[in-house]
């Protein structure tokens, strides 16, 4: 690829300069390069999309694109017409050049830090790949330069002047179009060999069959661009691991393994830099080539015709055009053409024009216009060895020069820097200067284990450690935890005490890899826990085997009596319904589901209760959604502007985005309808135009709900269906009862009212009857009572004998208790409550202080002093797939609790005792939810809460209701 070359007229010939914006521009993208690649990991968000979406990651091939095409306008700015063919034949070797160092970097020849086997099989090289897509984009961009023509004149703008080049992008695209839409995609297979699964399929065949039979479908499976890659190059010859893995669909492990169950086009190899995509690449070069003749023909205006600063000119120009594209990209991205990066659809092109355009201007107007070079230095010398440093990245050279020294042996080389990346919880960007340290110890050798044993008595328990390894200096990851007496009654369920056996001898996924060392604080040095046998914390699973500050991943079975014996089809449920839930994974009903399904699909008045994660959002929204998709068929009812036919409300704003994601899913699995949600904290004109266009669903909570009847913005005549999830709940809030008045009254007669909740204390059920004397009770089996898979494990924080009784020792004995389950029972998740704001802020620093590093524990806040969108990225953060290293606690109020279903909570911490005894189950029901989830629930007590605590778990193991039971402030 060439560089830009001297900005002069034709006729001097004195010695080339460089155009310092484009090479800081060029600087800037591989910068971006290696923030995306070693940093994407760690900060998702700069990673590339999972398939729809724009990510600062995606930016970075458009941007070497674009700069392509400028290059390429500065490198022919003068080409006589008997030097064309001498020119093609240049960048002709220049593009097969470029093309086979892309396959020698990026084929698969330079192994990475993981191997120390050099080269690659023929018959799996990867074809493609970004140099080949440069390269490809590169001799078309050329070619039009080099062999088009071009008006000249002052009469003609820069659109006109080279219509032709316009002409051949839009045949590109046009030819782009025709195959990405009108091809058709059949059904196809491929071997499981290629695939990065986890294991062979389910059926136990080598096959994996994806279903398509479509005409221009844009999703990972089905689209025309991955069957043109596999009917030219054939899969062994794509990339590997395509980013649609991130995909929620496809459930990938933290070791970046399609888990059992995935859609089977989840384990298919797809290359992002495919031959379809590359044609709309193509066309991006083009258009970096414009914006290079506006910079060379103003010049030319400027030294021939107006003999004054061409800076405004060129400034107007780009303008002009950057926000055309940028303008027409966000309609057809408005009309349905997906923004997406992996196929380069045109919307995307589009707008990554768009924005490299801006970029282009911005540093122009800083480098060239104003001169400001200090700022961009480093940014300008990258540029100008931009092709080393993407050699060096890509291929790992520097890491596999370092990794032929090693320390004794040659084990001990660059591969252990990933343990000691690892331990540090550092990205790979800084893995170069951990390598020194890892060179110089030894890690094989070293190994942490855990022995904990279930007791069953109430003496004072030591949590043992038992450290086995040669090297006597060697210091564990925590070594701050000093050791205390603590008292765990453990108090188990019959079905728990059942289990307890056959659960011992469980065994336990663990990762292998070593943490490293951990330097101790010279002050206040901590004592360790003797190696010798003790009893645990009420471990249900044994002893077992873990890896200093390692998580581990359980594998469960389904628990049958969580099922109802009937499936879909029995109760009623319609074909289009069922398919969309078996896209969800939902194969057979819940009991309250089955149950449920009758009197709401018929219309009734109904109270829907069961025990935490039973499936009671579904129980509600499948007949609610199958009875209006019904009568719209009907051509009875149908949504209007301001009118939803359903309204939900809901006591969180977690809980109605968590409802909303339940709708989406549903109508992005085939079933049509609308859905949204209005809660505070977002802005109100926008809601308030979705509304306008007509809604299925509304989700609010009770103040928005409110605010929106007494403004007049909200009709409730065509109000088919009216439900209040978490009633309990909803009856506490301030606003709910004129929410509820103003509901029934503005509502028709025959509308349809469903009570949601895992508690009905007997006040609320008293005034549910009073209110609505027909109404329906809808009980589940497990109402009242716990999961039959969650452990509770009472800890008695009371303190010794001796000890005086406060608050503040009570607190103290309680973090001294959470901290030592956060160092000796990692896991994954785990979810602690408080009573107060001002305690998670004290357990937060507790936390935060016991790990400063952040290498082990991450904490994550949520409670009501935080803004919404601070809770939303603390949701967002705790749902995500968990990291190897990392364990999760999100220290939060009973907000948490208020029916939100987190996915794979491994623990529930009870740090505060709950004031309210119906509030226990919902905090303990967070874990152990659905039918193959599994937990513990810790309950932190002192003093009288013993008593209460085992009155309560004893309550719900009869599945006895908690109204008389006594609250703690009565104690």
């Amino acid at each position: 690829m060439a560089d830009s070359q001297p900005l002069l007229l034709p006729q001097h010939t004195p010695t080339p300069t460089r155009l310092a914006s484009l090479d800081v521009f060029r600087g800037l993208s591989v910068f971006m390069m290696i923030l995306v690649d070693y940093g994407g990991s760690i900060f998702p968000f700069i990673s590339h999309s999972p398939w729809n979406g724009l990510h600062l990651a995606d930016l970075v091939m458009p941007f070497f694109l674009f700069i392509v095409g400028i290059s390429l306008s500065l490198s022919y700015k003068t080409n006589p017409s008997h030097f064309r063919n001498s020119a093609t034949s240049k960048s002709l070797l220049r593009a097969l050049k470029i093309a086979t160092l892309g396959i020698i970097l990026q084929g698969g020849f330079f192994h990475g830090t993981t191997s120390n086997t050099y080269g690659v099989d023929i018959l799996t090289i990867r074809f493609l790949g970004i140099l080949q897509r440069i390269s490809i984009g590169y001799i078309v961009a050329a070619l039009c330069e080099i062999w088009l023509p071009s008006r000249q004149g002052e009469q003609f703008g820069f659109f006109k002047t080279y219509y032709s080049h316009w002409f051949v992008a839009l045949i590109l695209l046009a030819l782009y179009s025709g195959l990405l839409y009108g091809l058709y995609v059949p059904d196809w297979q491929f071997d499981v060999s290629v695939s990065t699964s986890s294991s062979p399929p389910i059926d136990g065949n080598n096959i994996y069959t994806v279903n398509c039979s479509v005409r221009g479908d844009l999703g990972p499976a089905c689209n025309s661009a991955g069957m043109i890659d596999r009917y030219i190059l054939g899969l062994d010859h794509l990339y590997r691991k395509p980013v649609y893995r991130n995909l929620k669909e496809c459930n990938m492990s933290a070791k970046g393994q399609v888990l059992d169950g995935s859609p089977s086009w989840c384990h298919a190899p797809f290359d992002p830099e495919g031959i379809l995509s590359s044609i709309t690449a193509a066309v991006s070069c083009i258009i970096g080539l414009q914006y290079g003749h506006i910079l060379v023909h103003q010049e030319v205006r400027y030294n021939q015709v107006y003999g004054t600063s061409d800076h405004k000119d060129r400034l107007d120009n780009w303008l002009r055009f950057s926000f055309s594209f940028l303008a027409l990209g966000l309609f057809l991205a408005s009309i349905g053409i997906p923004i997406n990066k992996s196929l380069y659809t045109i919307s995307y092109m589009l707008l990554t024009s768009a924005a490299s355009g801006l970029t282009f201007i911005a540093l122009y107007v800083l480098v060239d216009v104003y001169g400001q070079r200090r700022l961009t230095s480093v940014l300008e010398w990258m540029g100008k060895h931009a092709m080393s440093i993407f050699v060096l990245v890509s291929s790992n050279l520097a890491v596999i020069a370092i990794q032929g020294f090693y320390w004794t042996k040659p084990d001990n080389n660059i591969k252990e820097a990933k343990v000691v990346r690892s331990a540090m919880g550092c990205s790979n960007l800084f893995s170069n200067a951990a390598v020194y340290v890892s060179l110089t110890t030894k890690y094989n050798n070293h190994s942490f284990s855990f022995s904990l044993t279930p007791s069953s008595t109430t003496s004072p328990t030591q949590v043992t450690r038992v450290i086995t390894n040669n090297d006597s200096s060697l210091k564990p990851s925590f070594g701050r935890l000093k050791p205390q007496k603590l008292k765990p009654l453990i108090h188990k369920t019959k079905h728990q005490k059942s289990s307890s056996n056959s659960n011992r001898n469980r065994n336990r996924d663990k990762d292998d890899d070593d943490n490293g060392d951990e330097e101790e604080d010279n002050s206040n040095a901590a004592s360790h826990f003797k190696a010798s046998k003790g009893r645990g914390w009420g471990d249900g699973g044994g002893s077992y085997r873990a890896e200093s500050s390692q998580t581990y991943l359980r594998k469960t079975t389904p628990d049958t009596n969580f099922f109802s014996l009937k499936s879909f089809t029995d109760l009623g449920y319609s074909h289009y319904m069922i398919q969309s839930l078996k896209k969800l994974s939902f194969t057979s009903p819940s009991h309250i589901q089955a149950m449920a399904f009758a009197p709401v699909i018929g219309g009734k008045t109904c109270v829907v209760a069961d025990q935490s994660g039973s499936g009671k959002t579904l129980a509600y929204l499948v007949p609610i959604i199958q009875r209006l998709r019904q009568e719209e068929l009907d051509g009875h009812s149908k949504s209007s502007s301001q009118a939803p036919r359903v309204v939900v409300l809901a006591p969180t704003a977690e809980l109605a985005s968590q409802v909303l994601d339940n709708c989406r899913s549903m109508s992005k699995s085939g079933v049509p309808f609308k859905s949204m949600v209005i809660t505070g904290g977002f802005r109100q004109r926008t809601q308030l135009e979705n509304l306008k266009q007509g809604v299925d669903v509304l989700i609010a909570t009770p103040g928005r709900f409110l605010s929106l009847i007494k403004e007049g913005l909200l009709q409730l005549t065509n109000l088919r269906c009216a439900v209040l999830d978490e009633v309990d709940i909803l009856f506490g809030d301030e606003d709910f009862e004129v929410a509820l008045q103003h509901l029934i009254n503005s509502s028709p007669v025959a509308t349809q009212y469903l009570f949601v909740t895992a508690t009905l204390p007997k006040d609320i059920y008293s005034k549910l009857a009073e209110v609505f004397p027909d109404c329906e009770m809808i009980m589940g089996p497990s109402m009242h009572r716990i999961s039959s898979r969650l452990e509770e494990v009472l800890v008695d924080c009371s303190g010794e004998d001796g000890q005086e009784k406060t608050p503040d020792t009570a607190f103290l004995n309680k973090k001294s208790a959470l901290l030592q389950l956060a160092e000796e029972t990692p896991v994954p998740r785990t979810i602690v409550f408080c009573n107060k704001i001002e305690t998670c802020r004290k357990v937060e620093n507790a936390l935060t202080r016991f790990d400063r590093k952040g290498s082990n524990i991450q904490v994550l806040p949520f409670h009501a002093a935080m803004t919404q969108e601070s809770r939303h990225a603390s949701m967002k953060e705790f749902t995500r797939s968990p990291s190897k290293q990392v364990s999760q606690f999100m220290v939060c109020t009973d907000r948490a609790s208020r029916g939100i279903d987190f996915a794979g909570v491994d623990h529930v911490i009870l740090f505060d005792f709950p004031r309210d005894p119906s509030e226990y189950v919902r905090r303990v029901g967070r874990t152990a939810r659905g039918a193959r989830g599994e937990g513990k629930a810790f309950i932190f007590v002192v003093g009288k809460q013993i008593s209460l605590a085992r009155k309560i778990m004893e309550r719900n193991r009869k599945g006895h209701p908690l109204h008389d039971v006594p609250s703690a402030y009565e104690l």
